[in-house]
């Protein structure tokens, strides 16, 4: 079985953003899902088998070069997850119910 990793992935501005239909285009096809139940606003959770830098440049596939710093991606992590005063502990039931079924999340479980 792969190895995946979960990010957290932003888009400054969300909805108000210029790229905003690209960056829903991309995570759609990337299969994120959304922790907000009106959908996917400015942030998404999104598990993939490669590396940060990779999974930004998926995000922000059809962007300008200048408009690509409006698009953060987060690994998420055992540590990130338990830290209450990191913004990914919020996190933590959404995440055990929508991706740690498989066992495939070496960086967040034990």
């Amino acid at each position: 079985m792969s190895q995946n990793y979960l990010y957290e992935v932003k888009l400054v501005a969300g909805k108000r953003n210029v790229n905003y239909s690209n960056w829903l285009q991309n995570l759609s096809e990337l299969n994120a899902k959304t922790t907000d139940y009106g959908g996917v606003q400015s942030l998404c959770i999104l598990s993939h088998s490669k590396n940060a830098v990779t999974v930004h440049m998926l995000c922000t596939r059809g962007f300008k070069d200048k408009d690509k710093k409006n698009v953060t991606v987060n690994e998420i992590t055992r540590q990130t997850l338990a830290t209450s005063g990191m913004a990914h502990h919020t996190y933590i039931e959404f995440i055990e119910e929508n991706f740690l079924f498989d066992n495939r999340y070496p960086s967040i479980e034990e």
